[in-house]
């Protein structure tokens, strides 16, 4: 294999997702104009903007809180939530997930080093995909059934992946450790490899023994996903549906799995097509089905910008 192909491969990869971005956004302009999605932005009640951006900026603060509460010896909220809005900011540049990955590095300073910040994190989403999984599963069985029916086998997939993707992950940090000590030092890349990983599952497995912990952060990760869908519900209110906050809960989660998809850049073209066919059965038309992605989606840009200056003005450790 050449040394080129990994590249090309990659810039090929950029291309495939690029052009299925435009593909979308070409059909989703036969459905509405863009100006009507604009007209329907400007008519939105002004309180819809601030409210969005400020809960988003609660759920930062909440992720913080979730981080916090698995650490032995919690580390400063503020610097926490400063870290996490500068990830959300290095995320707009790189590839879906990488403000995942810009966590580990800004959340490093505050958790002890990269290998105890990404436990941390592993441990925080494999809490999260357990709440997660249970309010698509309250969608595919109360909410989607006779309104978006396509979505009812896809919803329960993803429930059942949810589960056991946690239980298989938490298993492997939680008695990886030992496994990548017996497998005995290894020189080079592997060795280096073996040892970080069995560095993350230490501090993973102390966290095991102490459920304590892992219940505070639970119970931050519920409200982390109680606010993303009351925000969603303020948004869908703002342009004139009004979808019971129960229905909400079920429904926008399964959205998401669509949305935290590395499709298109920026989920361009797939935002758009989620909506406007998932909010179709609600009696929203075209316009307003995009006022709303595009609202929501203003929210991650305000917190990501705030992000940035606190980057901008070195204030993130």
């Amino acid at each position: 294999m050449s040394a080129g192909a990994p590249v090309l491969r990659r810039w090929g990869l950029r291309l495939l997702r690029a052009s299925l971005a435009v593909v979308l956004l070409a059909a989703v302009s036969r459905q509405v104009h863009p100006g009507e999605a604009l007209a329907q932005l400007r008519a939105a009640p002004l309180w819809i903007w601030p409210s969005t951006l400020s809960l988003f900026l609660v759920n930062t603060a909440l992720y913080a809180a979730r981080v916090s509460a698995l650490m032995p010896q919690p580390a400063p909220l503020p610097a926490l939530i400063r870290a996490t809005l500068v990830a959300n900011f290095a995320g707009l540049a790189l590839p879906s997930g990488g403000a995942e990955a810009a966590k580990v590095v800004t959340i490093a300073p505050c958790a002890g080093g990269a290998q105890r910040a990404l436990a941390f994190i592993a441990a925080a989403r494999l809490i999260e995909l357990v709440i997660w999984g249970g309010l698509v599963a309250w969608g595919a069985a109360a909410v989607l059934p006779g309104r978006l029916d396509p979505l009812v086998p896809v919803a329960w997939l993803s429930a059942a992946g949810f589960a056991l993707g946690a239980a298989a992950l938490a298993l492997s940090l939680r008695h990886g450790g030992g496994l990548l000590r017996r497998l005995g030092p290894r020189d080079g890349l592997a060795g280096r490899l073996l040892g970080f990983a069995s560095g993350v599952s230490e501090p993973f497995a102390a966290m095991a023994a102490a459920p304590g912990r892992l219940l505070r952060s639970g119970s931050w990760a519920l409200l982390f996903a109680l606010n993303n869908c009351l925000c969603a519900w303020l948004i869908l209110r703002a342009y004139g549906l009004e979808i019971p906050y129960g229905e909400v809960l079920g429904l926008i989660p399964t959205l998401d799995i669509f949305l935290s998809l590395p499709l298109a850049p920026a989920n361009l073209g797939v935002r758009e097509v989620v909506f406007l066919n998932a909010l179709e059965p609600y009696g929203a038309s075209a316009a307003v089905a995009l006022a709303v992605a595009y609202t929501r989606w203003a929210g991650h840009l305000g917190r990501a910008a705030i992000g940035g200056l606190i980057f901008a003005m070195g204030r993130h450790s």
